[in-house]
């Protein structure tokens, strides 16, 4: 079959949930109303071995593919949760499985009449329900409801709940943080670039900002990229919820949303920001985020689904699978990956095929822009390094002080708060840099020589008597049998 008469057969569907870009049926409801497209399907789940507990098919109208669904509880629950998906892409053959069960935000169905055939019995009560959830005005935003804790919480918003599948009326909750609930510090996930962000260098060597277009960065931070951009002559502009609250979200042909979702630690409002950038969106919208890797839970505590770190910031670490379905099943439309942890999402199909067929990327010399786009970066670092410094003073003063006493860096259990200093602050080696830069090498050498010179003396005099074991020093003397502080390798 081709991808036209596909096209023309799912058009004459007498039942099936119709949206912009698809068509949901349950298989039983298929094979009741058109036998040709039964058999097709039937053939491509023998093909791509797909076994009975999908139940559900989404044909796609805008690409040459196909899913097959698992939702158990679709006639027990009033909206069932999507626990599997099976992807296949016709025209290629590659097939994409993808679990939900570590989700914490499945999606979720909704108006399960449309999916049946007319004659089945559950049509009435099922219908019932929409209309009850419709005078409650639950579909008025249709854009972020099809998950689960999303649902819940307008629910819990309108005071309502569910009795099977009967809406009843419950109390209406106003959703406070709770104790459990630590507030998370956002603002501090912003960082000072002084080249362009892995999305934007993407997007640069895939040529795909052109002159004449627009670029809005959505959370953009302190606002390095745009700054950037706007040097080499770029329209561009940016929106951020701490640095740049007071700008306007403007829509724009190439929006990119970089590493905004996986700061954000509730996941229902990951889908409403989703969405909102993509409303924006003309042409073409980039979602990047970090991935997970083997450093991912070292300094940070699980919350929710995924990290608090040390410095009370919000981290959740993506697999390119999971994030490449999270946007899928949030926009309804195909994420065409660019790189490890970025993902192209085009408004229109035929040029997200366009750019699979034809990518080429131009070898571009960063390090040589940065330095001409960015030519304070020395600078803007010196300034940030003496506010953290600053904002420290306390801590560091007393470790420099360690430092010049012992004429070396000290060990851990001779500075007993090296590990907030190397969180708060930054390494023992680099404070010991800052040091010598700021007062000259002579000080911590002279107390290096004193040190040593002590060493020297109390060892020459203990061969006038009987040796004393180095061990039998006094605790908390400070023996410098490390090499020379000021050598690269102290």
């Amino acid at each position: 079959m081709t991808f036209s008469t596909l096209k023309t057969q799912l058009k004459a569907l007498p039942c099936g949930k119709k949206l912009n870009h698809s068509v949901y049926i349950t298989e039983e409801s298929l094979e009741k109303v058109d036998t040709i497209l039964y058999k097709f399907v039937a053939d491509l789940k023998t093909r791509a071995d797909v076994d009975s507990e999908y139940n559900i098919v989404k044909f796609f109208t805008n690409e040459f593919k196909i899913s097959f669904l698992s939702y158990p509880g679709f006639f027990e629950e009033p909206h069932p949760e999507l626990k599997k998906s099976l992807t296949l892409n016709i025209a290629t053959g590659k097939i994409k499985k993808f679990s939900y069960h570590k989700s914490l935000n499945p999606p979720i169905l909704h108006r399960k009449e449309f999916f049946l055939h007319p004659d089945h019995p559950q049509i009435k009560l099922y219908s019932m329900l929409t209309l009850e959830e419709e005078s409650h005005g639950l579909y008025e935003n249709t854009k972020t409801i099809g998950f689960k804790l999303n649902w819940e919480k307008l629910l819990k918003e309108k005071g309502l709940s569910y009795k099977g599948h009967q809406l009843i009326k419950s109390e209406k909750i106003d959703l406070p943080i709770t104790d459990k609930d630590p507030i998370v510090d956002r603002h501090k996930t912003a960082i000072s670039r002084y080249n362009f962000s892995k999305p934007v260098q993407t997007i640069l060597e895939y040529n795909l900002l052109e002159d004449t277009e627009s670029f809005f960065d959505y959370g953009c931070g302190l606002g390095d990229d745009l700054r950037g951009l706007e040097s080499m002559g770029y329209s561009c502009s940016g929106w951020d919820p701490v640095h740049r609250q007071e700008e306007k979200k403007i829509s724009s042909d190439v929006v990119n949303v970089g590493f905004v979702l996986n700061v954000i630690e509730n996941p229902e409002e990951r889908i409403e920001v989703l969405h909102d950038a993509y409303n924006l969106t003309k042409k073409l919208l980039v979602v990047t985020t970090l991935l997970t890797n083997d450093n991912t839970s070292l300094n940070s505590n699980p919350f929710k689904d995924g990290y608090l770190t040390s410095r009370n910031t919000f981290q959740k670490y993506y697999e390119q699978a999971e994030l490449q379905q999270f946007i899928e099943d949030t926009l309804n439309t195909s994420a065409f990956p660019a790189a490890p942890g970025v993902f192209y999402i085009f408004k229109d199909p035929v040029a997200g095929q366009s750019f699979l067929a034809n990518r080429s990327r131009r070898k571009i010399d960063w390090e040589s822009i940065s330095l001409k786009l960015y030519p304070d970066r020395a600078e803007r670092k010196r300034i940030e390094v003496d506010q953290l410094i600053e904002q420290n003073e306390e801590l560091v003063k007393l470790f420099w002080d360690t430092m010049v006493e012992l004429g070396r860096i000290p060990l851990p259990e001779e500075f007993k708060q090296m590990n907030e200093l190397t969180e708060k602050v930054m390494s023992a080696k680099k404070l010991r840099t800052i040091f010598i830069d700021r007062y000259g090498a002579d000080t911590i050498k002279e107390a290096y020589d004193m040190q040593k010179n002590d060493l020297l003396v109390y060892l020459a005099l203990s061969n006038f008597k009987k040796r004393v074991p180095l061990k039998h020093l006094l605790e908390g003397e400070s023996i410098p049998l490390a090499p020379n502080p000021l050598s690269r390798a102290a």
